[in-house]
């Protein structure tokens, strides 16, 4: 090797695969491309290095969240947080296997430097028993479940392979989760809460009932939560939909719309929301009742954020801040082993939470808090809504008295989303979108559906959902469809359906997409770069005023 035992090893400059280490991988011993990583920022190249050998090299990454199960019908597709560690790139030699152990040894060395103790995962064919062997020595075992997630295989250099790829994996980490609360594992190792989904899939694995969504323990916020206002006002101008009186949100969730509604796009007289998740709605009440829960997450988000574009450097003011934020709602728990008032900690958090929103899971918009109210010392398993919920509700006169005293963190994120949120306007309640019965019967003037025709897998059951809406409109009221985002603007098939079904009964109605991205208006958002997307959009106007 080319490092000394017990050393450092050291990584390609800048994380760049040099002309070197790319002829090796073309005659590496599993046959696979190398295709070279390019990371968006410095900081991302603290967590992807690369390590060279005699005649080899391997590529290692830290805080990765990544799908590990198999997509078929009845089961959900999980998510696992740790290292990756591809299996070395190497030439068949007389040394190979001493060549790929010692890099993977001085692989799992470097990763423990740069996090607390997690996981190191590793892919490899079924078929390969001699590298399977190398793992096993190195202290990875064989996990049940494979890695079907085309994405990864590609990146990790194995192509359209069709054979069984294995996960391998190294031993638990070495503290107790049942004294070292961490919201990382508890959104990965938890089959209870392993209820996280992939926008890729979500159209063939969703399912519109109660005992599918009651399941589903983490989802707490839209996709596009930061730019909803920018989503509601490029709406209404976009389709020139006219101000509401009476307005419908369905399905509720979290009380995204509720809470971020622009008032410049006008508040309604009356909103209802609905939504087939009790701990959704409390949280959607809660957000209304104590409005600086947002701009705390918001405001954490930006912080997580600026580690990410500032290299990972944080400003002293800054973390004095967040000192102060941690003490004001007790959150100083030292047996959490991710916290904000700890530096060392902030890196992996904003690493993390750029994974999940790259990722392309349905991002858990409230993850930097759930991280701040983990480290409570009365906190346990936060990472769920309906606990999250209750530790809102004790804490509440605390959130707003932290937004009020941390202006650092707070006062731009205020400044954008001062004009936002109906307030004492809303009533929320339970219903299953699938029975009529259970749906307010209005009129209203605007019913916004988002995000939840996809759920249907049969056209006549989608025109029917279409119909019960509409049948609830007033006069010249307005019916807006959206569809999960898309990365261009393609038309999902759902929605084909649902024009298909419009045209049938001869609706009136309009189609386009609304594009969500950084704007001047709206100043820089945490995370952008992660975000740009269009949303596919249904606008029908069934009746004409009377």
């Amino acid at each position: 090797m080319q490092f000394a035992p017990g050393q450092a090893p050291p990584a390609v400059a800048d994380g760049v695969i040099d002309s070197a280490l790319a002829s090796i991988a073309d005659g590496d011993a599993l046959g696979r491309v190398w295709q070279p990583p390019r990371p968006a920022l410095p900081f991302d190249r603290f967590w992807i290095f690369h390590l060279r050998g005699r005649n080899s090299f391997v590529l290692a990454e830290a805080a990765r969240i990544f799908p590990v199960q198999p997509l078929v019908p009845d089961a959900w597709e999980e998510h696992q947080y740790g290292a990756i560690v591809d299996f070395p790139f190497a030439p068949e030699s007389p040394t190979y296997d001493e060549d790929c152990a010692g890099l993977l040894d001085a692989a799992l060395a470097a990763l423990r430097e740069r996090g607390p103790a997690m996981a190191a995962l590793c892919l490899l064919p079924e078929s390969e028993v001699r590298q399977a062997s190398i793992l096993k020595r190195a202290g990875f075992r064989p996990q049940e479940r494979m890695c079907l997630e085309t994405e990864i295989l590609q990146e990790r250099g194995f192509g359209q392979s069709s054979q069984r790829v294995v996960l391998f994996s190294t031993d638990a980490p070495l503290f107790d989760p049942a004294t070292t609360p961490d919201p990382l594992r508890q959104l990965t190792d938890d089959p209870v809460n392993l209820r996280i989904f992939s926008n890729a899939q979500t159209k063939i694995r969703l399912q519109p009932t109660f005992e599918f969504w009651g399941a589903i323990q983490l989802y707490t916020t839209y996709s596009a939560y930061p730019f909803i206002p920018q989503f509601l006002e490029r709406l209404h101008s976009q389709f020139a939909i006219p101000p509401a009186r009476r307005l419908l949100v369905t399905p509720c969730a979290g009380g995204d719309f509720l809470r971020l509604w622009p008032r410049g796009s006008g508040v309604p007289d009356h909103a209802a929301a609905v939504d087939i998740r009790p701990d959704l709605l409390q949280i959607a009440s809660l957000r209304l009742r104590v409005p600086e829960v947002d701009i705390l997450n918001l405001a954490l988000c930006e912080v997580l954020h600026q580690v990410v574009a500032g290299d990972g450097r944080i400003e002293d003011g800054l973390q004095e801040a967040l000192n102060a934020l941690c003490v004001s709602l007790n959150a100083t728990s030292r047996r959490v082993a991710l916290r904000y008032d700890d530096p060392d900690s902030l890196p992996l958090i904003a690493r993390a939470f750029d994974q999940i929103l790259q990722n392309r899971a349905i991002p858990d918009w409230y993850f930097p808090l759930k991280i701040l109210a983990s480290a409570d010392v009365a906190a346990s398993n936060v990472i769920r809504a309906d606990v999250l919920a209750g530790w809102i509700k004790c804490h509440a006169e605390a959130i707003r008295n932290a937004v009020e005293m941390l202006t650092p963190l707070t006062a731009s994120i205020r400044d954008k989303y001062r004009n936002t949120g109906l307030g004492s306007v809303t009533r929320l309640s339970l219903a299953d979108l699938t029975h009529d019965e259970t749906i307010p019967q209005g009129p209203f003037d605007l019913i916004l559906c988002w995000e939840f025709i996809h759920v249907f897998h049969d056209f006549a059951a989608l025109g029917r959902f279409i119909d019960s809406l509409l049948a609830r409109l007033a006069p010249g009221g307005t019916l807006v469809i959206t569809n999960i985002r898309e990365l261009s603007k393609r038309t999902p098939h759902e929605q084909e359906w649902a024009r298909e079904h419009l045209e049938n009964s001869a609706v009136p109605y309009r189609a386009g997409f609304v594009a969500i991205s950084d704007t001047e208006t709206m100043h820089r958002l945490p995370f952008e770069r992660r975000l740009h997307a269009q949303y596919p959009v249904l606008v029908a106007h069934p009746r004409r005023s009377e």
